[in-house]
């Protein structure tokens, strides 16, 4: 879809990036990752080794620098169809392949012992969809109501923004989410017991 839609109007590289309906292979991907972890243990563990990991690490950063380098140069993201379209999809498998050995390394990490910080990333996890749906909308409400803010420090004016996303995204959870969390686990605990 993506691709045909960048073929079809020559769309630039920010109306692919923003564009929910173009981006649902990177949820597909994780998707799978989950599936590969619950149903097929044996490839996810050795997905978790070392060597797996520093290919996918290397592909990461290859990736990166050829955006980066495509990005500074002449011709740019917006002329190159392989950075809106198959670009996509390369970052989200590179990072996905990562996983693995993250997820098996976080509990023998000295930092998994330190529970203040353990609490920290559970809510930040908890909260990131909902940061990530927020928080360009935030910056823009927050510049528009309060516009001397943009006249501040920028590491006040972004702090105070990442606040302000943050709340609502812990507001979002906590009615909105949670809550569906709730119901789904009801509703599958009832068919799982008859």
């Amino acid at each position: 879809m993506r691709l045909g839609w960048v073929l079809y109007t020559n769309r630039p590289y920010g109306a692919i990036v923003g564009n929910f309906p173009f981006r649902l292979d990177s949820f597909l991907i994780g998707v799978g990752l989950a599936a590969i972890k619950l149903f097929s243990e044996s490839i996810y563990k050795k997905m978790a080794r070392t060597w797996f990991f520093i290919c996918a690490l290397s592909v990461f950063i290859v990736l990166l620098y050829f955006f980066r380098m495509d990005n500074g140069g002449n011709l740019g993201e917006n002329q190159l169809l392989w950075l809106r379209t198959i670009w996509f999809s390369l970052i989200s498998i590179s990072i996905a392949l990562l996983l693995p050995f993250l997820n098996a390394s976080v509990s023998i990490l000295w930092l998994a012992k330190l529970k203040p910080l353990n609490f920290i990333i559970t809510w930040i996890s908890f909260l990131s969809y909902g940061i990530y749906l927020v928080h360009l909308d935030v910056f823009k409400l927050v510049n528009h109501f309060f516009p001397g803010i943009i006249h501040l420090h920028p590491a006040i004016s972004t702090s105070l923004m990442v606040c302000v996303a943050i709340t609502i995204s812990f507001l979002l959870y906590k009615f909105i989410h949670e809550p569906f969390i709730k119901l789904r686990t009801r509703i599958v605990s009832k068919k799982i017991n008859g």
